[in-house]
């Protein structure tokens, strides 16, 4: 079966999942009771999970915020199965998270712009004249 995974609001997570989640870790140390993860629910921004069929494989905590103006991924609590799978799950969760983390950083109207756009003002400058604006 293929990995799922889906980033949803921490405050659409319910109850039911939160158990599930607590469940999940429950084989392994520190295994995180429902008490922590509500906890853990109202601290950060997105949950990030990982199904493989209707069976969670893993979770992570984390928010985007702009640091110095800069888009940043923050990463929180997370927690895999341990199973055969458990690396393909990991590596599921990591590129579910950068990728969001990268979809901000375009959508930032002062991203640096790409090479082919700067190449005229590079051009000038190498030549020894003045760049407008500068």
């Amino acid at each position: 079966m293929s990995i799922v995974v889906t980033t949803k609001d921490c405050t659409a997570l319910s109850d039911a999942e939160l158990a599930e989640m607590a469940d999940l870790g429950i084989e392994h140390v520190p295994g995180y009771d429902i008490g922590y993860l509500s906890k853990e629910r109202e601290e950060w921004v997105l949950v990030t999970d990982a199904r493989e069929g209707s069976k969670l494989r893993g979770y992570s905590f984390c928010t985007l915020e702009r640091i110095g103006g800069t888009p940043c991924l923050l990463w929180g609590l997370a927690s895999v199965k341990r199973n055969a799978r458990r690396d393909q799950v990991l590596k599921a969760l990591v590129s579910a998270q950068f990728r969001r983390a990268v979809l901000a950083s375009r959508r930032c109207p002062w991203h640096p712009l790409p090479p082919r756009a700067l190449s005229p003002a590079l051009d000038q400058a190498r030549r020894g004249n003045s760049v407008p604006g500068r």
